[in-house]
């Protein structure tokens, strides 16, 4: 199921599955693409992560998602552990897809996931969409960049799903226009101080 998966994407921000192979010591056999970086766990727990650096994550983490949503996959175990930055580039590599699902499988309908990043209705073992992953993505926004966007996370973590972020897409868009915001005041600044030292 993994496999079948995996197999079907193909997305920069997400780890490629290459194929399924029998190896005579392992048994069944997932060959992955090689990712050179760490876990999104491993790097906040080196300490606070700049603002760039968590932008350009939660950016990378929704066009995987989105893509992901639209070939009607749902992650079901989205969590820092299986994100991987790059060392390179500090690109995202979303891993793992031993709990997705799609509309071709029901074999883990029943709760499954991380506690801490699964949503109210995952928990409960109800019908799951894309919404689901929206809260598991806003339990990580709110641990990794909640000085920043803590009011993003808040709407991914509305337990209705009615009120959460709808699609990944609106996620990545309203961390986009935080960033602007944060932008027009600054250039005002720059602008402003550029005529003063022309004038002075």
């Amino acid at each position: 199921k993994e496999f079948e998966i995996g197999y079907g994407l193909d997305h920069p921000n997400i780890c490629s599955i290459i194929a399924y192979q029998q190896d005579e010591e392992l048994g069944s056999c997932i060959e992955m693409e090689w990712v050179d970086g760490s876990t999104l766990r491993e790097i906040a727990s080196g300490g606070p992560l700049n603002k760039d650096l968590c932008r350009k994550i939660i950016l990378e983490t929704c066009d995987a998602l989105d893509y992901m949503h639209h070939k009607q996959i749902i992650h079901r175990d989205l969590k820092p552990e299986n994100i991987i930055i790059t060392h390179n580039g500090n690109n995202v590599k979303i891993i793992d897809f031993g709990l997705s699902d799609t509309d071709d499988y029901y074999i883990h309908k029943a709760p499954a996931g991380t506690r801490v990043y699964a949503s109210p209705e995952q928990l409960n073992g109800q019908t799951l969409d894309a919404r689901s992953d929206i809260y598991s993505l806003g339990v990580i926004i709110s641990e990794v960049a909640g000085k920043w966007y803590s009011h993003i996370a808040a709407k991914c973590l509305r337990r209705q799903p009615s009120k959460r972020f709808q699609s990944a897409a609106q996620v990545r868009k309203a961390v986009t226009n935080t960033h602007r915001r944060w932008l027009i005041p600054l250039l005002a600044v720059i602008l402003a101080a550029a005529a003063y030292l022309a004038f002075s």
